[in-house]
């Protein structure tokens, strides 16, 4: 389902039909964060996405129909609303990254990067998406994502020679 909407967010980023493009984006990120939520079977939860999906769906038959398909923000906030809490699992394995960086282990000059790596890999595509899309609340951003992503604005300024 994370492919799926991936794509989809993608697709209509690129065509520029944005209310699908926005919807599909909070919907990857919503099934993202499934994976390592305290309770990602939640009933509530899962029918949030269901309705994102049937959501899409109509959509889709809008645009099949040449009709422009309406922005769904109540629906969109309620799937950022989701999956905040994660599972205790992936809480320790945050808190051992965090505890090995902070050691200065063996590592040299790569210990302070073990967390902020792990994070930007997790990340970045995420954070990459909302900043394309103009949702930057949509993930947080990472140290590394945010340079890399503030580079990029800088070799994009019209005009810019440099």
């Amino acid at each position: 389902m994370y492919r799926a909407a991936h794509t989809l967010a993608g697709i209509a980023g690129t065509v520029g039909i944005e209310p699908v493009n926005h919807l599909s984006m909070a919907l990857e990120h919503a099934v993202s964060r499934r994976n390592q939520a305290a309770n990602p079977d939640s009933v509530g939860a899962l029918e949030t996405i269901r309705q994102a999906i049937a959501g899409l769906a109509l959509m889709l038959t809008d645009i099949a129909g040449f009709h422009e398909p309406e922005a769904a923000p109540v629906l969109i906030d309620a799937l950022e609303a989701l999956y905040l809490e994660l599972s205790v699992e992936r809480r320790a394995a945050l808190a051992e990254e965090e505890g090995d960086a902070g050691r200065g282990g063996s590592e040299g000059s790569d210990s302070g990067e073990t967390s902020d790596a792990a994070l930007d890999a997790e990340q970045l595509e995420v954070h990459e998406l909302a900043i394309s899309n103009g949702r930057p609340q949509l993930a947080p951003i990472t140290r590394a994502a945010a340079s890399d992503s503030a580079e990029r604005q800088r070799t994009r300024v019209p005009g810019n020679a440099g």
